[in-house]
Formats: C-alpha cells, structure tokens, sequence
C-alpha cells in the first residue's frame, strides 16, 4: 500500500505532467522538493505501473500511452481498482447491412486486449465467451460505461418500438451514436494504429527496401511535408537518401528520374508510407493512389491529419484508418515512437528534436486555425 506522502507527490508529478509529455529526474526533484533518489524512486513506481517509461539519456522520462491516456485530475489513490471498476460499451460495424454488434459492459483488460487483436490485425477475438470477427469490420468505437444501470431501460424502450430493427444475433441493433448516453467515445485512448498494422511491421522486417519513409502528400501541403521530413531526419540521424518527399528540397528525385515508375516502385519499397491527410490532398489522385496501394498490400502506412476530425475526409474504407493529429504535441511524440517502430531506427534524445515538434505544431495549428 502506497504511504500517503508517496500518494500525494504521484500527484504532484501527474499534475506538471498535464500540458508535457516528457520531464526529467532533476526537474522532478526540484519541483516536488524532494531528493534525487526519492525521484528515482518515484519514477519506478510510475514506470511499474506503466504510467513512464525511459526516452533518453541522461534522465530522461516520458508518460507513456498508458501515462497519457490517465486523467490528470484524477487522484492516484488506487489506479488498478480504479481500472477494475471502469466499464465499456464497444460499437462493432460491419459492412453487411444488420450485422452491426454492441458489447455491453466491457472491462478496461478486455478492451485493451480488443485494441492490441486490432492493431495485430487478428481475424477475430473473444470477449466473455463470444466470438466477434474484426477482420471484416468497417467502424469501430469505444465509449465509456458511465451510468451502466440505465442500459436496460434504454434497451427495453428500443425493442419496443415497432420500427426496432434486430441483427443477425438477434440482438436490438442501436446506431453507434446511441452509446454516448451512456459515457463519451474514449476510442483514440485505446486505438493508436489501423487494423494489422503491428502484422505489417513484423512482415516488413523480412524485405529489402529502398527507402526508410515515403512522405505522400499534395503539393499544397509541401511547407508541412518539409517539416515532418527534417523531423524524421533529425529525429533519426537519417540521410536525405533515406527519405523521400517530392516537393521538399534535398529529398526530392535526381534530376532525370522517370517519375512515374520510380514513384510506383518507391511507394511500395519503402519501409513506411506516412500520408499527410487534408483537403488537398483528397483531391490528389496521387496520394489516394498511394495510401490505397499500400493499404491494400497491407503494407505499414501512418496518416498524419491536421486535427482528429482529418478522418472523416477519406472516402470509403479509408476512413477507419488510425491516424495522429499534427496539431497535437503528444501525438506528435507519439509519431516520432510509432515511426521508430515502423523502421526499426532508435530515435535520438528528445532534446534534439523537440524545438522542430513545436515547430511543426505551431505551423500546422496556425493553418488550421
């Protein structure tokens, strides 16, 4: 059991974590006027829980998905009884007409294990005992399970109506936006990455590539592209060789490229197509050729949006990609990780990149704005 001092200065360490994502051990000394070992200390029992983990050398730590994901606010009395206590409905949508399934009152272990089947890109998992398919899903959503007790009676007042309409389970089919009574959609806390994408990355890890990263864009998005370029090579200490943007100075083709055959080849000899997603480039034949050429070979491929609603611009089944906000800082961190996972490279310590993070989150939010 945790002494209350202990208590209170995981307190006041989540709570000058709120607006960071990475701190140091010096820092978090001084702040909470405490010793260098009884930091150290600190960060063990934050990294046991998997709230921390290790980004950098000297001292550097940052919160991890997990760590980012837990409510500042909350007091970190207990947080495996908290996480025991929580529960979640699931929306399972299917492109079959009346197929669509609802999972009531899910634990937090259970969604987890639902978001790392996903993200592996399992055919299908079981939950309490039933079998769900996900490799056919087209939607998937997840909200709390606030005021569970009121489920029955909105289930019972849905099957009652003579227009209810049941699934193939004979289960009541609800609309997806039917679950927000009972909480807010919590999806982005738990899905980071599309479906298979963990598949890819192994399958990836066998082949021969040309490239580390195809940066797929418009040709309006090029000032943004060129950002996220020297911030993969500064990030990774990788050669311009090593990256292609095409509107981008020092990573374009040479000159006398056949370009549509080196492009072709390229997108799919590349280790990681990252796709900036935005108006533009929904008009681009190119990038919609790109980002379907490789999610149809299933090939890794991470888009990178304005801000979370640069989904719903894709058509079709693209739309249910997972992707990550370039206006957000956090998410912009966890770029630089899903990156460095994707191309097997070790980012270098966050000090040498940052500066270009807020950079990129400056200019991308002042053109959203």
């Amino acid at each position: 059991m945790l002494s209350l001092t202990t208590k209170a200065q995981l307190d006041h360490f989540l709570s000058l974590m709120k607006d960071r994502s990475m701190i140091t051990i010096k820092e978090v000394s001084g702040a909470l006027e405490i010793g260098l070992q009884d930091a150290e200390n600190l960060f063990e029992i934050l990294e046991a829980k998997g709230l921390v983990e290790i980004v950098g050398k000297p001292d550097y730590v940052g919160l991890t998905r997990k760590g980012r994901n837990f409510k500042l606010e909350s007091k970190f009395l207990d947080i495996k009884k908290e996480n025991m206590e929580q529960h979640f409905n699931v929306y399972l949508g299917y492109s079959i007409a009346n197929t669509d399934r609802i999972i009531v009152g899910v634990f937090l272990e259970d969604v987890e294990t639902l978001a790392e089947a996903f993200e592996i890109g399992s055919d299908s998992i079981f939950i309490a005992g039933t079998k769900y398919e996900l490799s056919t899903l087209s939607s998937l959503r997840i909200f709390k399970s606030d005021r569970p007790e009121e489920y029955n009676d909105y289930l019972s007042f849905k099957a009652s109506k003579e227009d209810v309409i049941w699934n193939r389970h004979n289960e009541v089919l609800f609309h997806v936006n039917d679950l927000a009574h009972f909480g807010p959609e919590v999806t982005r806390d738990f899905i980071k990455q599309s479906f298979g994408t963990k598949k890819q990355i192994l399958n990836s890890s066998s082949k021969e590539f040309d490239l580390d990263v195809f940066i797929s864009h418009s040709h309006k998005d090029k000032a943004v592209a060129k950002l996220i370029a020297d911030l993969i090579s500064k990030a990774f200490n990788l050669t311009n060789e090593r990256i292609r943007c095409t509107s981008a100075a020092g990573y374009k083709f040479k000159g006398g490229t056949k370009t549509m055959e080196t492009l072709r080849s390229e997108v799919e000899r590349s280790k990681l197509l990252i796709v900036i997603i935005s108006e533009n480039a929904v008009k681009s034949h190119y990038v919609l050729f790109e980002l379907g050429a490789r999610w149809g070979l299933q090939m890794s491929h991470l888009p990178l949006f304005y801000n979370e609603d640069g989904a719903s611009l894709l058509p079709g089944p693209l739309s249910n990609i997972i992707g990550l906000a370039m206006s957000d800082n956090s998410d912009m961190h966890q770029f630089i990780t899903d990156v460095s996972e994707y191309i097997d490279v070790k980012p270098q310590q966050p000090k040498v990149y940052n500066q270009l993070i807020n950079e990129l989150v400056l200019h991308v939010v002042a053109l959203d704005s």
